[in-house]
């Protein structure tokens, strides 16, 4: 702790001549080391000592503590004939001489906020409470504000509060903003009493027996709109006219006052000083003599006014909730937890077949048996409520009063009465039967083939995997996958129509359906590729005796009006034990890898037969791998290209955006993407390839920008990587310019990404959406969407695959898909993209269901970017 003595002033004396050089110097007391040398003069022994003259001669002599002559001192000038005396004091010396007879108690803080002196009296003081530092006892935050103290002319009062104790401080700075000075003054008791009064939030007053203000606080004087308390006792002389709305009040609050001598939460409305009324809460106190006259009261006024406005909307709240009850757009409830309704509205029992709302309450008396298809699913209702008090958008089945079946989307939470207190259940139901049943008809369909019938692909992976976990657990039962592709298919296309192609898969399909040798299901994978999947175990004659029989019935004669087809069909065989049972994540791509490389064997071995798989078949991967190479080097020489698909307005055939198609020109033509993305994607070289077009498509966005920025440039990715968490991986460098173009970008999607990693899937798309950034569906309808699907991704357009647009005026099915899609995108509140649109009368069926957008050959091919320019701008 710096010493609180009185220490003598550091000071010394300089005999200057006229010309300021030094002819004498006193003891300097160690204040100038080293010591000027006689006859120097002392700008150059100070260097700003010309400057501190030119202040000291510009303002009063007696103001000597220019600091600039010399850092930490205070000096002045004694003229002395034709000599000058100078005299030179430690600045510190002064101020601790100042402070040290002080009886409060001061502080010294220097510019780096250090204590550097405290008088006895604050030493004293510091003892007194127990305390080691001045911490807890200086302003708050002083640290914070120390640099604009010491930088300002007045000084400022604060106040610290510390075990019911209250301390002011005064704080100034010296002239040459060199030290801080904190001088505290403890505060009196009745001083807090009167401060508490003071400062109280409430409004504190005393009135006489007529109601003239004695005392109030400033608390209640700015409750009124006065300007000061004394201003509220000069004008308020009666309390009954001057403040409040209604004397009959004031009449009732006397009353209450004389019959107890005590009010509590006594509430009226009172008038302020503008005429503005206010609703307040009135605790007071009579005071009597001893006679038992009344003296004066006393008591407190709080404003309440927002508190009654708050009650008028609750009850207004309250009554508009009873009318939006009973006029909803969805069927609304209230049920004990037991079983019973407590009320509904119109629409709930009329979803229910009922007639009145009474009808209901009288028929459904019991909820779990009558209400629900089966009481299971009241008492799962149940068990989610209790586990996350409220339910939402979930479906169940319920009975009708006429007993037939309907879907409703019902949400459900627990709520306390007002009234009652005890827990009952809350809710509303939709009645979705006529969604559920399109759905199921749309699952159907994406489910199978809508030429054939047979399930598709998605199936066949779904019942692959399922039938390979099945063997995992249970390894006696085995299975088998067999591959079947008809031999010059294309033939028949090309030379007979696609009518008779058509005309003639349907027909295989119904012969595979047909029994055979083994316990077995059919599966159309596209095209004329077909799969069958074998439920347990053959042995190599069982096998051998199958595909035979599947052989027969292919080749069969096929009769189609007046032609007579004969078609035969290379088959390849994957047996379940020949998995590697190190790769179970991967089982279908290992399975149908295994199954393409057995059937493609049989088709360069003679075809019209079949080929068991074999390990040894891998060897013909090395013409993969040296194009895997060949893409690796067109990648890094950036040999590759994008080409651009304009999309257009379905009604005003106005370009809109454009998809991106990746190219891969080589000297021998065009490699398709069907075939080098694959290749990449088993490669890996498809997130260098993902890179590459993100990148290109944001240069080509940028160049858009200038003038038409509102066009859409859409865009894939690879499900490989939502599926192996390197998305983020991808986006993340690019992520600064996705935010500048982020609504010229529409990421398409297909359906595999939904159905393999649900959860990190929404999570990416997101993290993009929050950018702008669209999110399309492609291939709707060819794999196993939903609408639970559509509902839970942030999907902003569906994309009906060209398959469907191409056979919709000679297949019902396919235009029903298409019809499902527009009326779903229209209820969902979706765009909806027609792709392959290829003639007028394809569009025009499109225009006519109300879909947005098209492409296709009948309007645009794709072209360079350039081309798509010059055709923006013709």
């Amino acid at each position: 702790m710096p010493t609180s003595s009185n220490p003598p002033i550091t000071s010394a004396k300089l005999l200057l001549d006229s010309e300021y050089r030094l002819i004498a110097i006193g003891d300097a007391q160690g204040l100038l080391t080293p010591p000027p040398a006689q006859g120097q003069p002392l700008s150059d022994y100070w260097v700003n000592f010309e400057p501190w003259l030119a202040l000291y001669r510009a303002v009063d002599p007696d103001r000597n503590n220019f600091q600039i002559c010399i850092p930490g001192t205070m000096a002045s000038l004694t003229p002395l004939g034709e000599h000058q005396l100078m005299h030179v004091w430690k600045h510190l010396d002064v101020l601790q001489s100042s402070l040290s007879l002080l009886q409060f108690n001061a502080l010294v803080f220097d510019a780096n906020q250090t204590l550097v002196y405290a008088n006895t009296a604050a030493q004293s003081f510091l003892a007194s409470l127990g305390l080691r530092d001045w911490e807890t006892l200086l302003p708050e935050r002083w640290h914070r504000h120390f640099t604009d103290w010491l930088q300002q002319d007045v000084a400022v009062n604060l106040e610290r509060e510390l075990k019911g104790m209250c301390l002011r401080w005064e704080i100034t700075s010296d002239p040459n903003q060199q030290f801080v000075v904190m001088v505290c003054h403890p505060m009196e008791e009745h001083e807090n009493y009167r401060r508490i009064l003071e400062y109280s939030v409430d409004g504190i007053y005393q009135t006489d027996a007529r109601g003239a203000v004695i005392y109030a606080n400033y608390s209640l004087a700015r409750l009124f709109l006065y300007d000061s308390p004394a201003d509220m006792k000069d004008q308020v002389r009666q309390a009954a006219h001057d403040i409040y709305v209604h004397s009959r009040d004031r009449t009732r609050f006397l009353d209450a006052l004389a019959q107890n001598n005590v009010v509590s939460g006594f509430e009226c409305q009172m008038k302020r000083k503008d005429g503005d009324r206010i609703w307040v809460r009135q605790n007071a106190r009579r005071v009597v003599n001893e006679q038992g006259e009344l003296v004066h009261i006393i008591g407190t006024i709080a404003d309440i006014s927002e508190l009654k406005r708050s009650e008028e909307a609750r009850r207004n709240a309250e009554s508009d909730y009873e009318d939006l009850f009973n006029t909803a757009q969805a069927g609304l409830y209230q049920s004990t937890i037991s079983g019973t309704f407590i009320r509904v509205n119109h629409l709930f029992a009329r979803t229910l077949g009922c007639a009145s709302r009474e009808e209901c309450l009288g028929y459904y008396d019991d909820i779990t048996q009558k209400l629900y298809d089966s009481p299971r699913q009241r008492l799962r209702l149940l068990s989610m409520l209790q586990r996350d008090r409220t339910v939402v958008n979930q479906r169940a089945r319920m009975v009708r009063r006429d007993g037939k079946p309907i879907w409703v989307l019902m949400n459900a939470q627990y709520v306390t009465e007002r009234q009652t207190g005890r827990e009952v259940i809350q809710g509303s139901i939709i009645d979705i039967t006529e969604q559920v049943d399109a759905e199921n008809e749309i699952r159907y369909l994406a489910e199978h083939d809508t030429l054939t019938q047979l399930p598709n692909r998605s199936q066949f992976q779904q019942q692959l995997q399922q039938s390979y976990d099945h063997w995992q657990l249970h390894p006696h039962h085995e299975f088998t996958v067999i591959f079947l592709d008809l031999d010059h298919f294309k033939d028949i296309n090309d030379t007979l129509g696609h009518l008779v192609g058509d005309a003639l898969l349907v027909e295989l399909a119904q012969r595979l359906q047909q029994p055979l040798n083994a316990p077995c299901k059919t599966f159309r994978l596209g095209g004329d590729e077909f799969a069958v999947l074998v439920d347990g175990a053959l042995s190599e004659t069982e096998l051998d005796i199958l595909c035979v029989q599947i052989g027969d019935r292919v080749s069969r004669e096929f009769r189609y009006q007046e032609s007579t087809l004969k078609v035969t069909a290379s088959m390849g065989v994957v047996l379940c034990h020949q998995l590697d049972a190190d790769r179970s994540h991967a089982v279908i791509e290992d399975v149908m890898s295994a199954a393409d490389l057995a059937l493609y064997r049989c088709k360069r071995t003679g075809r019209a037969g079949y080929r068991l798989y074999e390990h040894r078949m891998r060897v013909d991967l090395q013409s993969e791998k040296s194009m895997e190479h060949e893409l690796a080097l067109a990648l890094r020489a950036n040999q590759l290209m994008l080409h651009f698909q304009p999309v257009f307005d379905a009604q005003s055939r106005r370009i809109i955006g454009a998809e991106a198609l990746i190219r891969w020109p080589t000297d021998s033509g065009f490699i398709s993407p069907a075939q080098f993305i694959p290749l990449a994607e088993r490669s890996g070289l498809i997130a260098d390839i993902d890179v590459w077009v993100l990148e290109h498509i944001l240069d080509y966005c940028d160049k858009l920008r200038q003038n038409h920025s509102d066009l859409v440039l859409s865009f894939n990715l690879s499900a490989h990587h939502f599926n192996n968490h390197t998305f983020t991986d991808i986006i993340q460098p690019l992520l600064p310019r996705i935010k500048r173009v982020g609504p010229q970008l529409a990421l398409e999607l297909t359906e595999r990404v939904m159905f393999e990693r649900t959860e990190g899937v929404i999570a990416s798309l997101q993290s993009l959406r929050q950018f702008g950034v669209h999110i399309s569906l492609d291939d709707f309808g060819t794999g196993f969407s939903s609408l639970s699907y559509l509902t839970q991704f942030p999907i902003d357009k569906i994309k009906i695959d060209q398959s469907f647009i191409k056979t919709m005026h000679s297949n019902t099915t396919a235009r029903a898909v298409v019809q499902a899609a527009a009326q779903i995108g229209k209820t969902l509140q979706l765009i909806v993209n027609a792709e392959g649109v290829e003639t007028e009368e394809q569009l025009t069926v499109v225009q006519q269901l109300g879909i947005e957008e098209v492409q296709g050959f009948l309007l645009a091919r794709p072209m360079p970017f350039e081309a798509f320019l010059t055709l923006l701008d013709e």
